[in-house]
């Protein structure tokens, strides 16, 4: 018979549970397999990817406290798991702890501009995906770090987002888009961070010609309000497409596409007149009509204590 010592029984047994919580988490009881994860880390403290696999349940709860803490924990005993050092940062990020947020990012080798607060630089353009369990839509948008994001694009009134929402995003891609010759990551919104002071409207119009949206296009950006011909731009593809590259059949879908007098367009502004105005001149002046104008206001904005 063999017989273990303490240590090695709640080494193994701690092994055990880790086991059955990783089985539990891919099945998605997530509250099952917290309380397997903690029984795990009272018998074996010092497990690195026990700690990494409970903050990364919290991390996707949206729990940032407390994945917060569990990813420092880990990263005291796996100092060079860049994984852990990442959702350590995003955690951070979310809790505005720039201090701990910036000491991650360096960690991992990434140039950050000022020295202290937040990070307000330039990583460029990248596709974001709004409601990553739903309709996951994805919209453009330019990344003010490695995962705060300034939405460009105008998000569908469904998804509940604006264009200038600051979002959060992970950090793993999952999928890719093509824009002017180039592939770029596509990542998941974590959460809303900031809202924007633009409303989004949605307008119903009747367009005898392309060149007649082209002109609205033109008075928009006379009257800085952003447009988008949604009629034009969305493009349906399948999850398995959107969670890689679309094929390129979804291209030729949307190029073979017939003009279509009956359009659905986007605008976001922060003034009300202005888009109705807007509204009732281009449509003077082009002999469109306008159907129905629809206004979605932002949501207020999160409040530090929130």
């Amino acid at each position: 018979m063999t017989i273990l010592s303490l240590g090695r029984w709640r080494r193994r047994r701690a092994l055990a549970l880790h086991e059955e919580a990783m089985r539990l988490s891919e099945q998605g009881r997530n509250a099952e397999a917290i309380r397997r994860y903690s029984k795990s880390l009272e018998l074996d403290p010092a497990r690195p990817t026990t700690l990494f696999n409970l903050a990364l349940i919290f991390k996707y709860r949206n729990e940032w406290e407390r994945s917060l803490e569990l990813n420092l924990k880990a990263h005291a005993f796996a100092p060079n798991d860049e994984a852990t050092r990442w959702n350590a940062a995003i955690a951070a990020t979310a809790l505005g702890q720039w201090t701990v947020a910036r000491q991650m990012w360096t960690e991992v080798g990434i140039d950050l501009p000022g020295d202290d607060g937040p990070i307000e630089g330039d990583f460029g353009q990248t596709p974001v995906r709004l409601d990553p369990d739903g309709d996951g839509e994805v919209v453009w948008a330019h990344r003010l770090d490695p995962v705060r994001a300034r939405i460009e694009s105008i998000p569908l009134p469904e998804s509940g987002y604006h264009r200038g929402d600051i979002v959060l995003h992970d950090g793993a891609a999952v999928g890719r888009r093509r824009i002017a010759g180039r592939e770029l990551p596509v990542f998941n919104v974590l959460e809303r961070l900031e809202s924007s002071e633009e409303m989004t409207w949605t307008a119903q119009v009747e367009a005898l010609d392309a060149r007649a949206i082209g002109r609205l296009g033109v008075l928009a950006d006379y009257a800085s309000v952003a447009m988008e011909d949604w009629t034009a731009s969305l493009q349906v593809v399948c999850r398995q497409c959107s969670e890689s590259t679309p094929h390129a059949a979804h291209d030729k879908d949307l190029a073979a596409r017939s003009w279509q007098n009956h359009r659905r367009i986007g605008l976001s502004a922060k003034d009300s007149a202005v888009v109705e105005s807007l509204m009732v001149e281009w449509a003077s002046a082009t002999d469109s009509r306008l159907v129905e104008l629809v206004c979605q206001t932002a949501p207020a904005a999160r409040s530090a204590d929130s």
